[in-house]
């Protein structure tokens, strides 16, 4: 089993290129990892071979793995290429291999593959006995595999004609090669720029920790990531794909001395490969990423892992109380000055995020010394029906002083439990041993609400104790709490304002885009299947999510202008004529100058709506523009647009087929549309990533990654 795990660790970190050397008869040395380390004790280093002739098996050796003992296959020769051939340079591997297999056909070759680094593409040429296996002609060199002919002859009897072919294909493949090269690296550089705004913002308060996390998911193209935080060797959170024994590991790990290298574990379940990044925790308190890893073959990139430990060994996850807060230069007072409600709120930034002005108060009410600890507790009971009642559940958003004095949140289930569901209009409660609802060993303990929803709801509570020796009593710290909890509320009302002027402008903006199809029936629906169509495709694009929100208010806002148009123009059955094709092309001026007139439009949907009628090859309207002149969310709208209105019945054309669709799309790029996006939009529909219907009007919903 040990033997089982550290080969599939290895086998799920190689890149697609390795394992297809290996299939073509190149032997691949597999050396450890300079960062990451199996939880295996053997041997250092394996050799990945070819078990069948065909390369159908392969066989991972751990014995004299310095050596590999096979030698290189048969290479194909360079060789002067026909000219008709070096039209191929212009095409991706897959229509190169349609071409080829045209020429090959009744050839010695049987079968032919090639790869760009990301995927294998393949061309089968008839059926062949089994002993077609043992001859194979390797396309690039065996430091660079790049594909493979299959033959029913010895290398030594193909004609010239398969190596011009072999050639021009290697050719082919070592420029998509490069090409995906760079896509991934300008994909891993906006992810790293992601994953740093991220960080920035949990440092200002303006974000939660979690977002760090999720940016750093991405980075790693991994499936899920969690932060797992120990306190006394007690886990406090995890994800709920964490195992016991995962989670087991991980404490250990963290309890060893907070080692900062990364390491892997497995998930016995699935066996997949999880990456535990330590952070830079400080004190009692340790925590660590976890990242649950895909077999995608580019997750180990070093520039990625870098960027992600760089990321976590930020200050911001010190575990120090002067650290948790998001106030810049801000210091805590010391244990004995005096706190007041005009140095707490001096102490208060104008951050519009509750953990952060919970964070700050709660340091300022609880410095280093007094002996005094401080929590801001989220609160959801059994039947939430916002005013208290029934089993509640507590989980920690903030927290300060010292963490061994932090007593286990189940010790604060009965008290808050009792509290929350007695509060009604009350403000603080101040507790003092003896008490019955008191959890030993503390001694005074002080308790206020957070309500939200115009201050009807309540969403969670304030708590201030001391530990087992008592500190002197705080008159003060009651109406300091209350003080504090109603600077939450407040900044807790003005995010939900925000969040409700956000909805209510995505609102406006579906409407008015949906405006047009009460008066011109045929686009029913139109608006929202370019809608969700733009956006998954702005996912295959990696796009950040300013730029999908962008995309999105574009394809909705995109022919609002035309609404000035005639409806004897609009409506018309059959082509327009010049002087009505001229009226019809002003439709995407007058929407922008309707659009500009509203100061919450960006200006990036204006350009989606002035240029989504632009030509790569510069002779669309309004403004001429061609290739990359044009901006990018408009080049990516003007693919999606065309699409839907091939499917799509109009005035003056039935619907088309999916496939004639994408025939015409493949025709149009490179001169109407951006041949790179029009390609990514392709393969999306052909790998079935989306099922677009004249039914399907609901409005996309962005998913978290």
């Amino acid at each position: 089993m040990a033997a089982r795990q550290a080969a599939l660790l290895r086998l799920s970190g190689l890149p697609l290129d390795a394992l297809l050397a290996a299939r073509w008869g190149v032997p691949q040395l597999i050396a450890p990892p300079t960062r990451l380390r199996p939880d295996a004790t053997l041997t250092e280093t394996a050799v990945l071979h070819a078990a069948s002739p065909d390369g159908t098996w392969l066989r991972l050796s751990w014995q004299d793995a310095s050596i590999i003992p096979e030698a290189a296959p048969e290479v194909a020769r360079p060789i002067d290429v026909p000219a008709p051939l070096l039209e191929w340079l212009r095409l991706g591997p897959e229509d190169a291999l349609g071409e080829a297999g045209r020429l090959l056909l009744g050839s010695v070759v049987t079968r032919a593959e090639l790869t760009d680094g990301l995927s294998l593409h393949q061309l089968c040429l008839g059926d062949a006995p089994g002993t077609v296996g043992d001859h194979a002609l390797l396309l690039g060199s065996p430091e660079e595999p790049l594909g493979e002919l299959r033959l029913s002859a010895a290398p030594r009897d193909v004609p010239d004609d398969v190596h011009a072919v072999a050639w021009a294909l290697t050719q082919v493949a070592r420029h998509a090669r490069q090409d995906a090269e760079i896509r991934r690296r300008e994909h891993a550089a906006q992810r790293a720029a992601d994953l740093h705004r991220a960080l920035l913002s949990v440092v200002s308060g303006d974000a939660p920790p979690e977002a760090v996390v999720y940016a750093a998911t991405r980075l790693l193209h991994a499936r899920a990531g969690t932060r797992v935080t120990t306190r006394a060797g007690i886990p406090e959170a995890y994800g709920g794909w964490v195992t016991a024994q995962l989670r087991g590991q991980v404490m250990a790990q963290l309890a060893a001395g907070m080692d900062p290298r990364p390491t892997y574990a497995v998930l016995p379940a699935d066996e997949l490969p999880v990456l535990i990044v330590p952070l830079g925790s400080r004190g009692p308190r340790r925590s660590a990423w976890v990242f649950q890893l895909s077999r995608r073959p580019w997750f180990l990139r070093p520039q990625a892992l870098d960027s992600v430990l760089e990321a976590a060994r930020h200050p911001v996850h010190a575990d120090v109380a002067a650290d948790t807060r998001r106030g810049a230069g801000l210091k805590a007072p010391a244990g004995s000055a005096p706190r007041s409600v005009l140095g707490l709120l001096q102490h208060l930034t104008d951050s519009d995020a509750p953990a952060a002005l919970a964070s700050e108060g709660l340091a300022y009410l609880t410095p280093p010394g007094s002996g005094t600890w401080g929590a801001y507790l989220s609160v959801r009971s059994a039947n939430d029906d916002g005013q208290g009642g029934g089993v509640v559940t507590l989980s920690s958003v903030a927290r300060s002083g010292n963490d061994a004095d932090h007593p286990r949140p189940a010790a604060l289930q009965a008290v808050v439990a009792a509290f929350w569901h007695t509060v009604g209009d009350a403000g603080g409660l101040s507790l003092s041993a003896p008490h019955p609802l008191l959890p030993a060993p503390l001694r005074r303990l002080c308790l206020a609400p957070v309500r939200t929803a115009g201050g009807h709801r309540l969403a969670g509570v304030l708590v201030v104790g001391n530990g087992p020796e008592e500190a002197r009593a705080d008159a003060q710290m009651p109406t300091l709490l209350t003080v504090l909890a109603q600077q939450i509320t407040r900044a807790a009302e003005r995010q939900l304002a925000m969040r409700q002027l956000s909805r209510a402008r995505e609102q406006t903006f579906r409407v008015l885009g949906r405006v047009l199809e009460h008066r011109s029936y045929e686009t029913k629906g139109h608006t929202d299947r370019v809608t969700s169509l733009a956006l998954k495709l702005g996912l295959q694009l990696n796009l950040t999510y300013d730029q999908l929100t962008v995309l999105r208010w574009g394809a909705y806002l995109h022919d609002i202008g035309k609404i000035a148009i005639p409806d004897a123009v609009l409506n018309k059955e059959g082509p327009l004529n010049r002087s009505e094709r001229g009226l019809m092309h002003e439709h995407v001026v007058i929407g922008e100058g309707l659009l500009r007139e509203q100061e919450l439009v960006p200006e990036g949907v204006l350009e989606i709506v002035r240029h989504h009628h632009e030509r790569w090859d510069g002779a669309g309207y309004p403004d001429g523009l061609r290739g990359d002149g044009i901006p990018l969310l408009a080049r990516a709208f003007a693919v999606v647009d065309v699409y839907d209105a091939l499917t799509s019945a109009r005035a003056y054309k039935p619907s088309w087929t999916q496939e004639r669709s994408l025939t015409e799309l493949a025709r149009m790029a490179g001169h109407a549309l951006d041949p790179r996006l029009t390609g990514v939009f392709m393969d999306m529909i052909r790998r079935g990533d989306v099922s677009v219907t004249d039914d399907q009007h609901a409005p996309f919903v962005l998913p978290a990654d």
